[in-house]
This record gives structure tokens, sequence and C-alpha cells, in this order.
């Protein structure tokens, strides 16, 4: 019959105890046999010799069964640092899930409520436009009544899908962040990322759709961007000059750890790249259509790593994330600038899209 656990230990403590027991059972044997007998003094010897021997073995057990509670102690401490970290981990991906899907559900209910005070001053002009008077200067009141009435919407509306854009991916980079900073402590590693949005300067339909396109960061996480030590529009990049950029146009997600400065493997056209990182992930800012893929940027999250035992900085688990929130991204993008054609499609000519428009504000190459 094979034995348990339990019943196991308490052999072994059965046999540490029979030992003890031995030596002083000995020792009280020895004791009478040593008074009875002429030498008395040899045998309390042999006596005081087991008694010191059984009190060294006793003194040895009790350190070493302290070592054993102290390891198991140690061992479930670890235990429980572990389930915290991954329990950390699951919260953080529940909390981006949350607030993302939070974020869009308001970006939804705020497009409404555009939409729908839009129309209520429409409603509004189309009264005043069909007010006829004789008087000249009635009816040049009445036109800059209603041209201002339309700015007026205009700039709301847009102010609206600004405050919008800002927030939300305010939002989805922080807790993204909170997400790969977790990720990295269940790793075993004290590193903090950061992130940032890459657009093009206008929308890209399709990958063979690239030979003017040019690229600027326009956001960065919060954490990131309060620090002011990394770009924000000072510098475009083209596609080709960039292997992530050429990489996201037909694979799902790029991952490099430690790169070397002199790596032939891999171009960058910001020669700063080296202070701030040499691990990396980019994902395409993409909304998938029956018959193309809609192109509007990128999504990166870096971070430099300083050891060189740490091979493994970032993993597929980390990509597969990055690959979700750009297509989430992409899926915002695509719908707020299809608002923002609806609010501008009064316009002769009619502005830029909204993502063209951000881009030439964000941008501030001389």
């Amino acid at each position: 019959m094979k034995k348990t656990p339990i019943f196991q230990r308490g052999i072994e403590k059965y046999k540490k105890g029979f030992f003890s027991v031995f030596l002083g059972v000995a020792s009280l044997i020895l004791a009478i046999i040593s008074m009875r007998g002429e030498e008395s003094e040899l045998g309390w010897k042999i006596v005081i010799a087991l008694v010191v021997i059984n009190s060294i073995f006793l003194i040895t057990l009790s350190l070493y069964q302290g070592y054993l509670t102290k390891k198991s102690h140690n061992a479930n401490i670890e235990i429980e640092k572990k389930a915290k970290l991954h329990t950390d981990f699951i919260r953080s991906l529940l909390l981006f899930s949350n607030n993302t899907m939070g974020a869009l559900n308001k970006f939804s209910t705020q497009i409404v409520s555009i939409n729908d005070r839009i129309q209520e001053q429409e409603n509004e002009i189309s009264g005043l436009e069909a007010l006829t008077s004789e008087d000249e200067d009635v009816m040049a009141q009445i036109e800059a009544q209603i041209e201002s009435m339309r700015k007026r919407i205009d700039n709301e509306s847009i102010r609206l899908l600004m405050d919008e854009y800002n927030h939300f991916l305010g939002n989805v980079l922080s807790y993204l962040k909170n997400i790969l900073d977790e990720w990295f402590s269940v790793k075993g590693l004290g590193l903090k990322v950061s992130i940032s949005i890459k657009q093009f300067n206008r929308i890209v339909e399709g990958k063979d759709d690239i030979n003017d396109v040019k690229i600027i960061t326009t956001f960065r996480d919060n954490k990131t961007y309060n620090r002011k030590d990394r770009e924000i529009g000072e510098i475009e990049y083209r596609i080709d000059a960039n292997t992530a950029s050429r990489y996201c146009l037909n694979k799902p997600c790029f991952i490099k750890n430690n790169i070397s400065p002199d790596a032939s493997d891999y171009s960058n056209e910001n020669a700063r790249f080296k202070e701030f990182y040499n691990c990396t992930i980019v994902a395409p800012i993409v909304c998938k259509y029956s018959d193309m893929d809609i192109f509007y940027g990128y999504i990166a999250c870096d971070v430099l790593n300083n050891d060189d035992m740490n091979k493994d900085i970032f993993d597929d688990y980390m990509g597969d994330i990055m690959i979700v929130a750009g297509k989430i991204i992409g899926m915002y993008f695509d719908e707020i600038d299809y608002q923002w054609d609806a609010i501008m499609v009064r316009h002769e000519p009619p502005n830029d899209d909204f993502l063209a428009s951000i881009y030439q504000n964000k941008l501030k190459v001389v």
C-alpha cells in the first residue's frame, strides 16, 4: 500500500523520537549498572556522555525543525506574492476592458448628443432661412445671424470631438500601461513601459497606398508625457525608413528585445531612440473592412532594459494585448472621422478629415 504524505511524516517523526528515547533508556540502564558495580565513576561518565549526546541531538533537531518551518513560511509568502501579482494583472486587464468599453459607450452617446444639438440648431436656421423681407438690411442681419449660428455649431462640435479624442486616448493608454507594467511584475521585472500613438498625415487605404505618407507622434501615456523628455510632433517619420513601420503593414505586431546600438536589422529615424528604449512592441492602428484595411497609424510600447541577463522582456502575450488595443483605437478613429465628415459636409471645399486636422495641430516641425 502506498504511504500517504501524512503517514510518511508520522514515520519520520517517530524515528526521531525513538532515537531520543533510546538514548535516554540507555543512559538510565548504564546508570543502574554503574551504581551496582565497582566502576561507578566510568559508568557515570558514560551516562553523562550519553546525556550530552542526547541534548546535542535534541538541539540540532530543534534547529533543523525551525529551519524547515521558516523555509515553509517563506515559500508560502512567495506563493502568496505570486498569486497577488497574477490577481493584480487580471484586475488591470479587467479594468482596461471595462474602461475602454465605457469610453466607447460615452463616445457613442456624446455623438448622439452632438447630432441632436446640431439638428436643433439646423431647425432654427431653417426657420430663419424661411423668413423673407423686402428690407435689405433685415435680410442682411438674418444672413449674418445664420452664418454666426453655423460657425458656433461647427466650433462647438469640433471642440467636443477634440475633447473626446483626448479623453479616450488618455484613458486607453493609461489602463494599457497598467496592464503591461503588471505583467512585468508577474515576470519579476522592475520595468515600466512608455506608450505612444503614431498617426499618419492622411488615412491609408491599403498597404500599397504609402508613397507620400508621413508619421508623427501625437499622443503619449500620461506618465511619459508629464516627464517632458520625449518628443510629440517634433519629427516626421517615413514608413520605409523605419523597420517596425514597414513590418506592421503586413504583420499584426512587431516585437524586438535588447536592440544593440549598432543593430543592422533595426532602423529608426529618431537618432535619440537609444536614450529611451532598446525593447519595443509596435502594432498597427487599423480598421478592417470586408474589402480593405484602413490604416491610421501605430500604437507603440517601449522600455529601456539595462540588464543583459533579461532576454525575454516583451513577449507574445504583451504583443497580443497591443494588437487588441490597436484594433480598438482603429475602430474609434474610423467612427470619429466619420462624424467629423458629417459635421464638415457643409464646408466648400470640405475641411481635412479629423485625423489630418489632429496631425496638423500636433505637428511642430519647421
